[in-house]
């Protein structure tokens, strides 16, 4: 972490860093974090094989640099994670990660910035039903 990472956040909502840094009811310990991504992601065949999307290399990093700690294993293979940006680029022709979505039910305007549920489902709707 350096100054420009704690400025950005200093300058982000305060209810989005309330969710993001707060201690709540539904924290878990990072151990059983890890064990629930596992029995999430063996409902699948293939499980280690299984791609798993995040936008850009921070998640991937800390979640295995985490499993690693925990002397647990990788949720999935190192060479399956995959770029929400690069895919929605190559879906929507654009050059910046980000693309319209065209659903009846979805409203952008609904979307909290940098909210982390948010920001999930703002690019799976992404990935789903991105146009450009």
């Amino acid at each position: 972490m350096d100054v420009g990472t704690l400025e950005w956040w200093a300058n982000q909502h305060e209810y989005v860093r309330s969710v993001s840094f707060d201690a709540n009811s539904v924290d878990m310990f990072a151990e059983d974090a890890i064990k629930e991504l596992h029995n999430y992601m063996n409902k699948f065949v293939n499980a280690n094989g299984q791609t798993m999307w995040a936008r850009g290399s921070l998640d991937q990093m800390v979640i295995d640099s985490l499993a690693k700690k925990l002397d647990m294993q990788a949720i999935t293979g190192y060479n399956m994670w995959r770029d929400v940006r690069t895919a929605v680029d190559l879906l929507s022709g654009g050059t910046n990660g980000y693309c319209d979505v065209n659903h009846p039910l979805f409203e952008r305007a609904q979307v909290i910035k940098h909210h982390p549920v948010h920001d999930c489902a703002l690019d799976a709707m992404m990935l789903m039903y991105g146009k450009s």
